[in-house]
């Protein structure tokens, strides 16, 4: 088990993420040949989609073993569009590799994976990867990351010649050069000591490297001041530790494309990332209570696992990916899920690789595999042998903010494609679907316009559902302004009878920006059942995703009502309770200034100095908030803010005014409360008032 390093490659999109794993692959030996994302060989990439668009869509799984340890890898996808595959996988590793374009530096979805494995407290290291391009800057890149993060920044290799002239790397702990033979596929690198210039580089950042660890260690402190140095076991040993606290990255360098640095980059996988045995203590969440407590995972202890992916498979159905965290687990054994209280039993036991499985009998903690058999476990859901008071972290994912109208091409097909969006919403919790009660249409959501667009054509080429779609809508939410008390009497006619209600309640702004419903303890209405079961049955639907504001129909957010009494006969009818208590909440409502709020989005342009001003004259037109312009060589990365209303069809825009030249992203930033003129626009055109 100490020999398991289960890890993440995430970063930007177009960083390397890909071409770096498919050279882990060929050096060790696990394929014959490197895959190529232009060429849609990519082992990782295997679906039809993933090798036309030359973009990474869904997480994939492979193995490998390097100086006797197996490093199970997960690729995970770098387009903001797809972030719930990175959440889900991360949610389950151990460890990570970091990488940056050495060009363009930190960009936004690198902060975005940063934070996200800040959230589940993942170590990582960092690899500097195309620094052989032009206007390549591993200092300004270094830099950047003591900047924006927290974790301190311990660079172990640099590089040996910039740009054109980047050969090899020089490793700071083996005062050693690496130059690679490009004539062998990156396979052969000739080992030198270093001369001159480097080797003065390599003893300030060897100075510097043992300085920061002295901090840390006694044994390092101790040895540099009796020898002037420190032995590099010592070393890389409490880089280590400092690594799996959470309180520095090593930094490594390279340039996957040419081959060169991915092999000190596996050498730091093993030396620096935890095994699963490293990570033994955890946080659960108690049934009783939902609060947070620490176990620690043995090995021998009774199974327990984590369902953190599920997808559709055309030969065997449903396949559930698991991470097993504590015990063994085995075909045919008798299993509970925790999270819903259903009895389970899993029929096939798959190790991943890729698009590949092989079936195995049984899986032991640290293994992460696919499933069969399981019938009523989802995404999130806590699998364990025996009875436990507790369940283990879900994955938290983003709400979509791209929604499109749906329809089959041939009404034969409506009930197939109803099914199958039910399959997807499990398979993916990012992804939405629902009827407008106004029109009829099936309204599907996800997190930009690519996903919707790969998701039709996934519903065409794996279901053989073709669809239309409509024009992108933005999914605007509404909520209050201010906080407002409202005490009102509602008369109901029910069956010929009249029933009173009284309802007391107050809606203010929540501070997280989701739905509270809170009932005091001093409950006004204890002795009716009939009330309570109506009030607690209104508080659940309240928090859900889908309860309408009172403006246009919107979906609420962060909104907090608090109830403090409901008095109604003995005789009242449920149905009676909960429409007064909608009535009176629409009341409270209105009289609280009610907003309509809209996505703001942050958007990042990396372009060529040449068509500065061009881009600069199109974020204008779309009433965008350039934050501010960093200058790279021979290149600017522009950071803006822009609703997303105004950005449907900008990456079409884009490409053609820079010629292809331009790196463009954006991703959600958070949601604004809507301008009055836009407001009222947006109600004229969806309500004609």
């Amino acid at each position: 088990m100490r020999s398991i390093r289960n890890i993440g490659i995430i970063a930007h999109i177009d960083a390397g993420k890909t071409t770096t794993t498919e050279r882990m692959l060929f050096y060790s030996g696990k394929t014959h040949r490197m895959g190529e994302v232009d060429d849609g060989s990519a082992t990782t990439d295997y679906l039809d989609q993933e090798k036309e668009r030359g973009i990474t869509i869904t997480s994939a799984v492979v193995s490998l073993i390097w100086k006797k340890a197996n490093i199970n890898i997960i690729d995970t996808p770098g387009h903001v569009d797809f972030t719930g595959e990175v959440e889900r996988s991360l949610r389950v590793l151990d460890g990570a590799a970091v990488i940056f374009s050495a060009v363009e530096g930190v960009e936004s979805q690198s902060e975005t994976v940063w934070h996200q494995a800040d959230k589940y407290k993942i170590p990582r290291i960092v690899f500097i990867n195309k620094l052989d391009r032009l206007g390549a800057d591993f200092k300004s890149v270094v830099d950047e990351i003591k900047e924006k993060f927290s974790q301190h920044p311990l660079v172990v290799n640099i590089p040996f010649g910039y740009e054109d002239t980047f050969t090899g790397v020089a490793d700071v702990i083996e005062r050693k050069v690496y130059v690679w033979n490009r004539s062998t596929d990156g396979l052969n690198f000739e080992i030198s000591s270093p001369q001159g210039k480097i080797a003065e580089e390599i003893e300030e950042q060897r100075n510097r490297l043992i300085d920061y660890l002295s901090d840390f260690s006694e044994k390092i402190a101790e040895q540099f001041i009796s020898d002037g140095d420190a032995e590099n076991s010592l070393i890389r040993s409490e880089i280590r530790k400092l690594v799996i606290q959470g309180n520095a990255v090593p930094v490594l360098c390279g340039a996957s494309r040419r081959n060169i640095g991915v092999q000190p980059l596996l050498d730091a996988i093993v030396d620096y990332l935890p095994s699963p045995l490293d990570a033994k203590e955890i946080e659960v969440l108690t049934l009783k209570y939902s609060r947070p407590k620490k176990i620690t995972l043995e090995p021998n202890a009774p199974f327990l696992g984590l369902v953190f992916k599920m997808i559709l498979d055309e030969h065997v159905g449903k396949v559930h990916f698991i991470r097993v965290y504590e015990g063994t687990v085995k075909t045919k054994q008798p299993l509970k899920n925790l999270t819903n209280g259903k009895n389970e039993v899993i029929q096939k036991i798959f190790r991943i690789y890729a698009d590949k499985r092989v079936e195995r009998d049984s899986a032991t903690m640290g293994d992460i595999v696919g499933v069969t058999g399981l019938k009523s476990s989802y995404t999130g859901n806590t699998i364990s042998e025996d009875k436990r008071d507790f369940l283990l972290e879900e994955p938290s994912f983003p709400e979509p903010i791209v929604s499109v109208a749906v329809e089959p091409k041939t009404s034969a097909n409506l009930d197939k494609l109803c099914e199958t969006l039910g399959l997807f919403a499990q398979e993916d919790p990012t992804f939405r679907f629902a009827e407008d009660k106004e029109t009829g249409q099936l309204i599907i959501s996800g997190m930009g316009e690519l996903y919707i667009d790969i998701l039709a054509e996934r519903l065409k080429r794996d279901f053989k559902i073709p669809v239309k779609l409509g024009n992108p809508r933005v999914a605007y939410r509404e909520s209050v302004g201010r906080p407002n008390k409202t005490v009102s009497e509602v008369v109901k006619t029910l069956g010929g009878k009249k029933f009173l209600v009284r309802i007391s309640l107050e809606v203010k702004p929540s501070e997280d920006h989701k739905n509270i419903f809170v009932v005091p303890k001093d409950w006004k209405f204890n002795d009716n059942a009939v009330v309570r079961k109506a009030v607690e049955e209104y508080a659940e639907e309240f928090k859900s995703y889908y309860f309408p504001g009172p403006i246009a129909g919107f979906p609420l957010m962060g909104v907090e009502c608090r109830l403090y009494g409901v008095e109604a006969e003995d005789s009242i009818n449920e149905t009676v309770v909960l429409s007064s208590l909608e009535e009176v909440f629409e009341k409270a409502c209105v009289a609280a200034e009610p907003l309509i709020l809209e996505p703001l989005m942050s958007l990042e342009i990396f372009i060529p100095d040449d068509y500065f001003g061009e881009v600069i004259k199109s974020l204008h037109s779309l009433s965008a908030d350039i934050s501010h312009i960093e200058e790279k060589k021979k290149s600017k990365l522009i950071h803006a803010q822009v609703p997303l209303a105004k950005t449907f069809g900008y990456a079409s825009s884009i490409r053609s005014l820079t010629k292809g030249k331009a790196s463009y992203t954006m991703q959600f930033l958070k949601y604004e409360k809507l301008s009055e003129y836009d407001r009222n626009q947006l109600l004229k055109k969806i309500c004609g008032y």
